[in-house]
């Protein structure tokens, strides 16, 4: 009911140092709860002795803990299992035990532990049978019932509760024992109906997606992108299972790869929307060294925890590659003359440059004098030898000049071309000609 979570909540949803967004597993309630008797060692409380607390409470159910001697001495313990809620795999960042309390022995207060019990809660729980998983109290709370008003007791258990949310326990079984089980001090009785487990968790921004650096998709391995530039952009998609409600920050950080040289560096963007993109340079003057390879690292946090990191790899290249080798055609030798003819197929070899060859992967050439090597035709280099041949139409007769870029791994190129002049000879005429009258 709306009523019992303000109740509930109220302190935590007012307080000062409260930030929002707070979120609080709605699967609070227990799923069971028993009791165990020590001198009755194999009698289950599953559907026995469930009342037995005083007016106005005798028709609650009545969680006995501690040691009475009313009639013949006793000494009971309760027991609550709870069910895994949505908290599981996320930060627990508060949990608290609570259940109201209406019968004490006495109006002095005395301390009530909690534990940690390893088993679940059946109906054949019995003391002898469920003792043994009893391990330390892991909680306290020191109070009392004077005059059987019902007062609310709370233990703080956010320990327990992060461990069963780490290691994605199906269920939790707290049990209440008196502080001490040799005489009626400690004797108390429990609305076991109110008995109740609020977390306040965070969940883990998840790990970075679609990693980028200079436009190109990072990957590992063989296939990591070459940037152009020692200032890189970086991008990655940023989320959190939260969604909108906490502003996110993605950090970018970088280290040389294994037989690099180079420093390390990072740089984060804030105030980033789940769903988004980071997208930022590494700033000018930065550690990327030209020629190294380095391993890049995403990770989001949303001010309250870190999420997985994400990797993959890339390689600065900046250095333009040497200018293309010597250029050759027998259609139309470098030699003054005119051969070959406007609409004659050429063949041209463009050999590797002399040093640095194993750099080249292909080049760029134009018989235009306006075109830039991006913007001219492209040709892959021989794998082996790192030489290429492509073959030309001139489209018109003359003189013509042949340019010729070499091209990088990385999509540099050279930053001078080699020139190959050649003359075209007029063409050769039509073969017949017919009037339409």
């Amino acid at each position: 009911p709306d009523t019992l979570g303000e109740y509930q909540f109220a302190g935590l949803l007012r307080g000062a140092r409260t930030r929002y967004p707070v979120y609080l597993d709605p699967a609070v309630f227990r799923t069971s709860w028993t009791m165990i008797n020590s001198q009755f060692p194999d009698q289950q409380y599953w559907s026995y002795d469930r009342h037995g607390c005083p007016k106005p409470y005798t028709g609650v159910d009545c969680a006995k803990v501690g040691y009475a001697d009313e009639g013949s001495p006793v000494t009971y313990r309760s027991l609550f299992e709870f069910a895994s809620g949505s908290y599981v795999g996320r930060h627990v960042l508060d949990a608290k035990l609570s259940m109201d309390l209406l019968y004490s022995w006495t109006c002095s207060d005395s301390v009530t532990y909690v534990y940690q019990v390893g088993a679940g809660l059946n109906s054949g729980t019995t003391w002898r049978n469920n003792i043994g998983a009893w391990g330390s109290a892991v909680a306290s709370v020191r109070n009392s019932s004077c005059n059987r008003a019902r007062r609310r007791s709370e233990w703080g258990v956010t320990g327990t509760v992060q461990t069963a949310a780490t290691q994605y326990w199906g269920s939790t079984t707290f049990g209440l024992r008196g502080e001490t089980e040799s005489n009626h001090n400690a004797w108390k009785k429990f609305d076991a109906g109110t008995a109740y487990l609020s977390v306040t968790y965070n969940s883990y921004p998840n790990a970075p997606e679609a990693m980028g650096v200079e436009g190109a998709d990072c990957v590992t391995g063989s296939g990591r992108p070459y940037v152009r530039t020692t200032t890189p952009r970086l991008t990655a998609r940023v989320s959190d299972p939260d969604g909108y409600d906490r502003a996110l920050t993605g950090t970018f950080s970088w280290a040389p790869m294994s037989g690099s040289t180079g420093a390390s560096g990072s740089v984060s963007q804030a105030a980033l929307a789940s769903g988004t993109t980071a997208s930022i340079a590494v700033p000018a003057g930065g550690p990327l060294t030209d020629g190294a390879s380095y391993t890049l690292r995403a990770q989001v946090s949303d001010g309250v925890d870190n999420g997985q990191g994400s990797t993959c790899e890339f390689t600065v290249d900046a250095t333009p590659p040497p200018t293309p080798g010597t250029v050759s055609s027998t259609t139309y030798p470098a030699d003054g003359a005119l051969h070959g003819g406007a609409g004659v197929l050429g063949t041209f070899t463009l050999a590797a440059p002399a040093s640095r060859a194993a750099e080249i992967t292909g080049y760029a050439y134009t018989l235009d004098n306006g075109v830039q090597p991006a913007a001219a035709a492209q040709v892959d280099a021989d794998a082996t030898t790192h030489a290429a041949t492509v073959q030309l139409t001139p489209p018109t007769d003359g003189p013509k000049t042949l340019r010729v870029w070499s091209r990088d791994v990385a999509g540099n190129y050279s930053t001078a071309a080699v020139s190959y002049p050649c003359g075209v000879r007029a063409g050769a005429g039509p073969d017949a000609m017919w009037r339409f009258d």
